[in-house]
């Protein structure tokens, strides 16, 4: 005679567990919501380390970026615009007043000489704090980004203008690790709920 020891799965048991599976498997949304938060975190680690794993190339000279930037947005109105050589002093000493002005914000902001951070639209753009960010979610798929006219240029660079790659959207290995925790508890509570949501 054998000694046996016999194992059975019940269907009556099982089914309703294996469909609550498969309908999580058909919309993966609410697992998708969490990843954005946890990739929106780790975007705003990026700018806070100015690079990571690797840091970014520094600034080549970040006070004249910063006076460039300052007088790109207050330059000095051409003598022509005005009719004598007094109100174009005066407006002269205007503009100078809001460029100086203009880099003394900078520096009270904190941001002041931190790479990719002068104005923090691209760090507000990529963490959804602002009209730049975009983000698309379906049930298989989730799109993070900006419309920042100029990230692309910071993202990859750009050997014509002399400008290195500075990338601030990219996973880390620690993220992969989390967002594939992320999903599994999903789908471990889906299936541990039979698929009540």
């Amino acid at each position: 005679m054998a000694v046996e020891i016999k194992m059975t799965i019940e269907k009556d048991e099982i089914l309703p567990a294996m469909d609550a599976l498969l309908k999580a498997c058909q919309d993966f949304r609410p697992a998708f919501r969490e990843a954005e938060k946890h990739m929106i975190a780790s975007i705003q680690e990026n700018f806070e380390a100015e690079g990571r794993p690797q840091k970014w190339a520094p600034w080549k000279d970040p006070q004249a970026i910063l006076r460039h930037r300052a007088y790109r947005s207050h330059p000095t109105p051409p003598r022509s615009d005005f009719a004598s050589e007094e109100a174009w002093k005066k407006a002269k000493q205007r503009a100078k007043g809001r460029r100086e002005k203009a880099v003394a914000k900078a520096k009270a902001m904190g941001t002041w000489g931190k790479i990719l951070q002068d104005t923090r639209r691209l760090l507000m753009s990529v963490t959804g704090r602002s009209g730049d960010y975009v983000v698309k979610r379906d049930k298989f798929e989730l799109v993070m980004g900006t419309r920042v006219k100029y990230a692309p240029v910071h993202q990859y660079g750009s050997p014509k203008k002399n400008i290195p790659a500075r990338p601030f959207l990219l996973f880390q290995k620690e993220d992969i690790t989390a967002i594939q925790d992320i999903f599994r508890r999903y789908l471990l509570s889906y299936f541990e709920r039979g698929g009540r949501r």
